[in-house]
């Protein structure tokens, strides 16, 4: 049987990528503290990780103090030219001839200290609501923690009123099983939506995303920060885009469906048997997976067994389901974050029909 215990610096790799995921999912404006030095490489390298094959999906930023060695400069710029990313330099030198920081003077003068206006400077100037930097956790003990500052115009943004379910909808929309889906959901979801790119000689950006189901539009940033940046979640009523023919071309279908009514046994019996044998995932609670009409609606009209393999003699494959680890917050429009929602949601259903794709192999 395979080892999958990580070692003590997986472990530790797998926590900072998961942070830099967390972080490009959640702000709007985040950036990467870049000086030149081994930490803040460290940070880029995992960022780069983090949303490979993308490009990374914040800006480095270097706070220029007018004394770093050439090399590093060359370096800083080389490496940005390979990244593809943008940089944005706060200069230390341009606040000091504005005179809004005075040099020091004397044997030890250093300009470490105006660094920090600087930045803060740089910061409120580009409106930036996260800033990811990086240090060694064995240098200094506070640095074994994660610590988190929210700068003063993201904290006057947070108190501005949720968004509202009253607002004009081209559907019908039950408050109580309206919800946008927490990132954690498709992170857990990644692996398959790489496999399926793969298996389509595709990359992560181009493979084409479809959720057909609108709540606030959260899903596309979601599935951007991890690479996937070709997602179609279109404000319009889904069983009308059906009935009208205009269920856009695809890759795969990924969505959080409601729940309530026949949301569910709908959207199964489209992905199942109305969406041309395509891949599809769809997050689902767990007692969806004991009802009839759950079963009835993976079977299809002709009332067929679905088969776990898939036998090719055109019976649907039956989907295969996947369990977090952790159950999932859903935030609602116009509400705060419910954990009663989450207690309901916390099984991924994935099915993959037999015609569309076989994993045959592991990754």
């Amino acid at each position: 049987m395979s080892d999958y215990n990580l070692s003590h610096l997986d472990e530790l790799e797998a926590e900072g990528i998961y942070v830099l995921r967390e972080v490009a999912a959640q702000f709007e404006r985040p950036a990467i503290l870049f000086s030149g030095g081994k930490d803040s490489i460290c940070v880029t390298h995992l960022a780069r990780k983090a949303f490979a094959p993308a490009r990374i999906p914040m800006p480095l930023v270097h706070i220029d103090t007018g004394h770093n060695f050439p090399e590093t400069m060359q370096f800083r710029d080389d490496l940005v030219k390979e990244l593809g990313v943008q940089l944005i330099v706060g200069s230390v030198q341009d606040l000091i001839d504005r005179g809004e920081v005075t040099e020091e003077s004397g044997f030890n003068a250093s300009r470490n200290r105006i660094q920090t206006p600087t930045l803060i400077n740089t910061i409120e100037q580009h409106q930036f609501d996260a800033c990811c930097g990086g240090a060694r956790r064995d240098e200094e003990k506070a640095r074994k923690m994660f610590a988190a500052h929210e700068p003063s115009f993201r904290r006057d943004r947070a108190r501005d009123p949720q968004p509202s379910l009253n607002r004009d909808r081209q559907f019908e929309a039950d408050p109580s099983d309206h919800c946008e889906t927490p990132f954690a959901a498709y992170r857990d979801i990644e692996p398959f939506l790489y496999y399926i790119s793969r298996h389509l000689k595709k990359d992560k950006a181009s493979l084409v995303i479809y959720d057909p189901y609108y709540c606030e539009g959260s899903v596309v940033g979601h599935l951007g920060a991890l690479g996937f940046t070709s997602v179609i979640n279109r404000h319009e009523d889904f069983y009308r885009v059906i009935e009208d023919g205009r269920v856009p071309e695809h890759d795969v279908l990924v969505s959080n469906p409601p729940f309530s009514g026949d949301h569910m046994e709908r959207v199964v019996r489209f992905a199942q048997h109305g969406n041309r044998g395509r891949p599809w995932l769809l997050l689902m609670p767990n007692f969806m997976c004991r009802k009839p009409t759950y079963h009835a609606a993976l079977r299809g009209p002709g009332g067929g067994n679905a088969k776990g393999n898939g036998n090719g003699d055109g019976e649907a494959q039956a989907p295969f389901y996947m369990v977090p680890s952790k159950r999932y917050s859903f935030w609602s429009p116009g509400r705060e974050f419910k954990a009663d929602v989450g207690r309901i949601r916390e099984r991924i259903a994935a099915g993959v029909h037999a015609s569309a794709l076989h994993l045959p192999h592991p990754l």
